[in-house]
C-alpha cells in the first residue's frame, strides 16, 4: 500500500540536478585527461560486455577493467608502456606521427586538437585560417568531440548552423545544460559575434529550450539592438511540444515590437502560426493592431482573441465589413464570443467608428444578444449593450427574450408597445414600473391585437392608477383611451386621486357618468369633484347629500355648478346639511345675500347659532319677512348686544349705523319691542334703547 503514497513517485529535483552536474563534470574530465594520468587512476572502469573483449582479457563478461589493464593488454612492449606512464607517449601521437605520413590537417587545426579538443577546453575565439579547416577539424577530432565543451568555438558552431550538420544538435545539448557555466558563456559571446547568431537562437528555440525567450529580451550579455532579431528568430523557430516561458518582460517586448518581425508580418505555413499563436495567446500577450500581421497568423490571432477589441482590428478578423455591429459580428463565432466576452471594449470601438452608429440594428440580432448573454454581464453591461441598439431593432414579441432582462429592455425602449408585451411584462413585474412606465409615456398609445376586453381592462385600470410613475393624468388616460374598451371601467378599481383625473375619465367616457364615480373620487377632494363636474352633463340630477357633504362652499361658489343645483341645495338645507356645519351655514348665508333669496326663519336660526356672524344674520333678517317675534327669537341667537333683545339683560345698547339694522329697528319699533333708536353724534353707531 505504501506504493499509493505520491512523495514515493517523485524524485527530489534539487539532488537529481546535483548529480547531474557532478556527472557532467566527470565526464568532462575524462574527456580531456591524457593517458599518463589516466594510467594512474582506478576510478574509471570499462566493463566487458562482449565474449571476446573478456577473452582477451581472459575475464569473464562483465568485469570492469582500468586504464591499465587496457594499456598493459594494448602495447606488448614494456618500454611502451613506460613511454606512455612518462607521459611521453600521449594522446596526440596520431597527430605527430601524421606530419610523417602525409595526412596532417594544417597548423590551425593541429593546434586547435593539441590546445582544445584533446584536454578538452573551451577556446570561444580561436580562429582557423586554413581551407576547410572545420571540416578537417571535425575529421580528425575524435567520436564525441561536438559533446564536448571544446566544440564551443564561433567559428565551429556557425559552420555547423550553416551546413544544416547533425551534429548541431549536440552542440545544443551542450548549451542546455542546466549546470554549464562554460556553455552559456559562449552563448554569450556567439550572441556578440558577427557571424549570424540569430541561427543558433532559433535553434535553441526549435530545440525546446524554455527560456530562449527570456534570454534573448533580459540578459544583460544580449546586444540591445539586436533583441528584436534574436525574439523574432526564436518565434518563428518554436516548436509544437516545447512549454516556453513568457514572463510580463517578453510579452511586453512583443507588443512593442511584433510590428518590426517577420514572425508577424511575413506569411509563414499555417503550422508556424498556430504554433506561435499558440504560445502568445497562453501568456496573454494582446496585439494592439492586426494590420501588420500577415496571414495565417492574423487568422490565428483572430481565433483566439489575440488583439485589442478596436474597430480597424474588428474589421480585419471580420473580413473587412462595412460595419462592425452584432448583426456582422454574429456571422464570425469567434469574434462573436470575443465580444460577448468584453462588451465594454467591444462598445468603446462601436462609439469610435464613425460608420458605425449602433451595436445593433436588426430584432434577430437583439434576441440573439440578449438570449446569448454570459452570466458575467451583469445589471450594468446589459444595460450598456441594450443602449448602444438602434430603435429599429425593438422587439416584436418580448417573450422572445428572458423575463430577467424585461426591465433593461424597457429602461432601453427596446420593445413595441403592444398590449401583449405589456400585458407580459405587468403580469411579470406585478405593476407598470418606472422603465415600462416610460416606454409607453414615450409611445402615447398602446398598440392592441386580438386581446379580449378583460385583458384591456386590467392594464388600462393598472396604467390609470400609475400615479408614481406616469404622473400626468392626461397621459395615462391617452394611453388607457388608446386599448379602446367595450364597456366602461368600474370607478371602483381606480384609486382616487386630486387633479383632473375624474373629469378626463368622464370626458373619454372611460367611466360611467354616474354616482359612483363621484362617490369614489370624494377622497380625493374637492379638485378632483369639481373636475368631474366640469365633465359630467348629468350631475345635478343624482347629486345628494352624501356627494355634497364637506363640498357646500365649494359647490355653492364653483362656476361649474348650474344654478339649479344650487337652488336645489339652499331650498333643502335640512337634506344637505343636516348637522349644524358653521362654513356650510356662512356660505348658504352669503350666497342666499348674493342671490337675495330669503331663507325660511328655522334656517336663520340655525345660521344665527352655528356662523355667530351678526352682520350676514342681520342683512338675512332685513331681506326675509320675518315678524318682529321671530326677528328677535334670530337675533338672540347672535352675540350681544344681540341676545339683549331676547334677553333685555340691558335695555340701551348701540349697534352699527346701516340700512338693514334700521329696517330690523323700525319693524321691531313698531311692534314695540324696541323703544327708540337714534344716531349716536360721535360715532356711526345707532344707540337702542328697550322699553323698561
Amino acid at each position: 500500500p505504501e506504493a499509493f503514497e505520491p512523495a514515493r513517485w517523485y524524485a527530489d529535483s534539487g539532488s537529481t540536478t546535483d548529480r547531474l552536474a557532478e556527472l557532467d563534470q566527470e565526464i568532462d574530465r575524462l574527456r580531456g585527461a591524457d593517458f599518463a594520468s589516466l594510467a594512474r587512476t582506478d576510478s574509471f572502469r570499462l566493463t566487458l560486455h562482449e565474449e571476446v573483449e573478456a577473452h582477451a582479457f581472459d575475464h569473464p563478461v562483465g568485469t570492469s577493467v582500468a586504464f591499465a589493464d587496457l594499456l598493459d593488454r594494448t602495447l606488448k612492449s614494456e618500454l611502451s608502456r613506460e613511454l606512455v606512464k612518462a607521459g611521453y607517449i600521449d594522446r596526440n601521437f596520431s597527430l605527430y606521427s601524421a606530419q610523417f605520413y602525409g595526412h596532417f590537417a594544417g597548423v590551425d587545426v593541429a593546434t586547435f586538437l593539441v590546445q582544445n579538443v584533446y584536454p578538452n577546453t573551451m577556446d570561444v575565439h580561436y580562429g582557423f585560417e586554413s581551407s576547410a579547416a572545420i571540416q578537417n577539424l571535425l575529421d580528425e577530432s575524435p567520436t564525441g568531440f561536438t559533446r564536448t565543451v571544446a566544440a564551443l568555438n564561433i567559428a565551429i558552431v556557425d559552420e555547423l548552423l550553416a551546413t544544416d550538420d547533425s551534429r548541431i544538435e549536440d552542440i545544443l545539448d551542450l548549451l542546455l545544460r542546466p549546470s554549464g557555466g562554460e556553455p552559456r558563456r559562449f552563448l554569450r559571446a556567439f550572441l556578440n559575434a558577427d557571424k549570424s547568431p540569430e541561427r543558433l537562437v532559433a535553434a535553441l528555440a526549435h530545440r525546446g529550450w524554455e527560456d530562449v525567450l527570456q534570454y534573448v529580451v533580459s540578459n544583460d550579455g544580449v546586444p540591445g539592438d539586436r533583441r528584436v532579431t534574436y525574439v523574432d528568430a526564436a518565434l518563428r523557430a518554436l516548436n509544437d511540444t516545447a512549454n516556453y516561458r513568457l514572463d510580463t518582460a517578453v510579452c511586453e517586448f512583443i507588443v512593442e515590437h511584433y510590428a518590426a518581425m517577420a514572425a508577424f508580418t511575413e506569411q509563414q505555413g499555417r503550422q508556424s502560426a498556430t504554433v506561435l499563436a499558440e504560445r502568445i495567446d497562453a501568456a496573454g500577450v494582446v496585439i494592439p493592431e492586426l494590420g501588420p500581421v500577415a496571414s495565417p497568423l492574423c487568422q490565428e490571432l483572430a481565433r483566439r482573441r489575440g488583439y485589442a477589441l478596436t474597430a480597424p482590428n474588428l474589421r480585419i478578423a471580420l473580413d473587412m465589413p462595412h460595419t462592425i455591429s452584432l448583426d456582422v459580428v454574429r456571422a464570425n463565432e469567434d469574434v462573436y464570443a470575443y465580444c460577448r466576452e468584453k462588451p465594454t471594449e467591444y462598445l468603446r470601438a462601436v462609439v469610435d467608428d464613425e460608420a458605425t452608429p449602433h451595436a445593433i440594428l436588426e430584432e434577430s440580432t437583439l434576441v440573439a444578444v440578449v438570449n446569448d448573454r454570459p452570466d458575467a454581464w451583469d445589471e450594468q453591461v446589459l444595460a450598456d449593450v441594450l443602449a448602444s441598439a438602434s430603435p429599429e431593432s425593438r422587439l416584436t414579441d418580448l417573450e422572445d427574450v428572458p423575463e430577467e432582462t424585461w426591465r433593461a429592455l424597457a429602461t432601453a425602449r427596446l420593445f413595441r408597445p403592444s398590449l401583449h408585451n405589456v400585458s407580459a411584462y405587468h403580469q411579470s413585474v406585478g405593476t407598470i414600473d418606472q422603465p415600462v412606465a416610460d416606454l409607453l409615456a414615450e409611445a402615447a398609445v398602446i398598440e392592441i391585437g386580438d386581446e379580449d376586453d378583460e385583458t384591456r381592462e386590467a392594464i388600462a385600470v393598472a396604467i390609470l392608477n400609475a400615479r408614481h410613475t406616469i404622473a400626468s393624468p392626461q397621459e395615462r388616460v391617452q394611453l388607457a383611451t388608446s386599448l379602446e374598451l367595450e364597456h366602461p371601467i368600474d370607478p371602483s378599481s381606480i384609486t382616487p386621486e386630486p387633479g383632473d383625473l375624474l373629469g378626463l375619465l368622464l370626458e373619454h367616457q372611460l367611466v360611467e357618468d354616474a354616482r359612483e364615480a363621484f362617490l369614489q373620487f370624494r377622497p380625493a377632494g374637492w379638485p378632483a369633484i369639481e373636475h368631474g363636474i366640469a365633465a359630467s352633463s348629468s350631475f345635478p340630477e343624482w347629486c345628494d347629500a352624501e356627494i355634497a357633504a364637506g363640498f357646500i362652499p365649494q359647490l355653492l361658489a364653483s362656476q361649474h355648478v348650474p344654478d339649479t343645483l344650487r337652488t336645489t341645495i339652499v331650498n333643502d338645507l335640512e337634506t344637505f346639511i343636516p348637522d349644524n356645519d358653521a362654513a356650510a351655514l356662512q356660505a348658504v348665508a352669503e350666497y342666499a345675500l348674493k342671490t337675495r333669496r330669503h331663507l325660511p326663519v328655522a334656517q336663520l336660526h340655525r345660521v344665527a347659532s352655528a356662523t355667530q356672524d351678526r352682520r350676514t344674520v342681520v342683512s338675512l333678517l332685513a331681506l326675509s319677512r320675518a315678524s318682529a317675534p321671530e326677528i328677535v327669537d334670530v337675533l338672540g341667537r347672535l352675540p350681544e348686544p344681540y341676545s339683549f333683545f331676547a334677553t333685555r339683560a340691558k335695555t340701551e345698547f348701540d349697534v352699527p349705523d346701516d340700512d338693514d339694522h334700521r329696517q330690523i329697528l323700525s319693524d321691531l319699533r313698531q311692534a314695540g319691542i324696541v323703544r327708540s333708536h337714534r344716531k349716536r353724534p360721535t360715532s356711526p353707531r345707532l344707540v337702542v334703547k328697550l322699553p323698561s
